[in-house]
């Protein structure tokens, strides 16, 4: 990473709630929080947009992160990831999705690796549950 690439931004989803009533807000590098507008202090949680779900706030983040990218030209790669289920009982596809949809994420170790595969460049990952088809052999 060359001095003129900026430092690695990277943000995370935090739970701010309780286990009856979770809430998710979104914390960058330095634990500030977003606002819906801008970042608070470091730490001041008090200021934070709160979200009823892990992904809404994702969703939110994603914004975030590509805003100061958006007048690059985009290109979209698809790589399969394959599931392997081991059960006596059918399950229902849709059952297979939420299940999943509330398991997995997706890490980007972007702190360690960057924010993208060649400088001045974002790489963003996502599971697109809803094009999830079986496999036929």
């Amino acid at each position: 990473m060359s001095k003129q690439e900026r430092q690695p931004f990277f943000m995370s989803v935090i739970n701010l709630g309780t286990p009856e009533f979770p809430r998710y807000g979104i914390a960058d590098h330095q634990l500030r929080y977003w606002n819906g507008d801008g970042w608070t202090k470091p730490e001041a949680d008090s200021g934070a947009r709160v979200y009823a779900t892990e992904n809404a706030a994702t969703e939110v983040m994603y914004g975030i992160m590509t805003q100061d990218h958006q007048h690059l030209p985009k290109k979209t790669y698809v790589v399969p990831v394959y599931i392997e289920v081991f059960s006596d009982k059918d399950i229902p596809l849709r059952d297979l999705k939420w299940w999943l949809f509330r398991t997995t994420k997706v890490i980007v170790d972007s702190p360690r690796h960057g924010n993208g595969p060649v400088e001045g460049s974002l790489g963003t990952v996502r599971i697109e549950y809803s094009e999830m088809t079986e496999a036929t052999s």
